[in-house]
């Protein structure tokens, strides 16, 4: 049930022209939005056209490519206080996946962070760590390790074990898992666990962090090569 209703308009600035509405502009539309095309990267956001754009809406909001910008990293920072106040106290670890590392900076930008951060990236790159040190000043930076071990081959690659594991996770929890993101950081939560990475009475929290408008554009995609 939502909480509030907003009256959104929303340009998307992709490469290409979707030939009919993908999955996430069709749930828009059903939430009040409306969308419209404009193609351009991030660097063209002073062409004519976008200024016109943003003219229209003035003030606008833009939320970059990943959503990464200051205002998501000081709402996720207040995570930790929702963590304590839910649970008693802190939990030992917090866990979570990762593609801009905004979420993960939140976290380390907060003043009541007690909990150890465990990153999981979509993605194959060491950039991360360094990347979130960065957005996050550094802040509670011991509290952060970032684990590269289930990218599953890069940014939005997947393989039948991921698929698997996705299918019995949700089959036996309920709790639905997209394939680029939080599917792999689950995985490697549960890998290690079996490991025992972690000891023994070990509080640990997943941050499930959505994604799953890639689990209704895998299904999306799934029917075009079939088509």
């Amino acid at each position: 049930m939502p909480i509030a209703s907003y009256q959104m308009h929303s340009h998307h600035s992709g490469r290409d022209r979707p030939t009919q509405p993908y999955p996430a502009i069709l749930q828009g539309r059903r939430y009040g939005a409306y969308f419209g095309i404009e193609k351009c990267l991030p660097s063209e956001r002073t062409r004519p056209g976008i200024k016109e754009i943003l003219k229209s809406y003035h003030p606008a909001c833009i939320i970059p490519e990943g959503g990464a910008n200051e205002l998501a990293m000081r709402g996720v920072a207040e995570i930790t206080v929702e963590l304590e106040d839910t649970l008693g106290d802190a939990p030992d670890y917090i866990v979570l996946s990762a593609g801009t590392g905004c979420t993960a900076a939140g976290l380390l930008l907060s003043d009541t962070l007690k909990s150890k951060v465990i990153v999981i990236p979509a993605l194959k790159s060491n950039h991360l760590y360094p990347e979130i040190l960065s957005m996050s000043k550094h802040k509670n930076k011991d509290l952060l390790f970032v684990n590269t071990d289930y990218h599953f081959g890069g940014y939005a690659k997947w393989n039948e074990n991921l698929v698997k594991f996705i299918t019995e996770f949700e089959s036996s929890t309920a709790i639905p898992l997209d394939q680029v993101y939080n599917g792999k950081a689950m995985y490697g939560l549960c890998d290690l666990i079996s490991r025992k990475y972690f000891e023994d009475g070990a509080r640990i929290v997943y941050l499930h962090t959505g994604g799953l408008q890639g689990k209704a554009g895998m299904e999306y995609r799934n029917t075009k090569i079939n088509s």
